[in-house]
């Protein structure tokens, strides 16, 4: 499988400060403008695969996922959006829009 620079368009960042109380994550999310024939090889973290986006919801993936990355896929076509969450609170994580595809810019979620 080869992908080049210009078949992506990065449409999202988000950095998680204290992800499960044990790092830092920085994430950037990419669309792939061009189709792909392949699957990319099994790494650490899973086995790739190709759902559907309705079956996402039922898939045993970590609850942040639902929260942060899948709006913001979502949404994607519309401008280029960047979250910041901070998960020192376990049970209440504290989610900044910084900048969205939605009108909430500058917004805390859970507020």
């Amino acid at each position: 499988m080869r992908i080049d620079e210009k078949d992506l368009r990065l449409f999202a960042y988000i950095s998680e400060k204290n992800y499960e109380g044990s790092g830092h994550w920085l994430m950037f999310l990419f669309d792939c403008l061009v189709p792909l024939n392949d699957l990319p090889i099994d790494c650490p973290e899973g086995i790739f695969g190709w759902f559907d986006r309705e079956d996402v919801n039922d898939l045993k993936i970590p609850e942040t996922d639902h929260l942060l990355i899948w709006p913001i896929y979502d949404k994607r076509h519309g401008p280029f959006a960047a979250l910041r969450a901070d998960f020192s609170e376990l049970d209440k994580p504290n989610i900044l829009i910084e900048s969205s595809p939605s009108p909430h810019h500058n917004k805390i979620i859970n507020d």
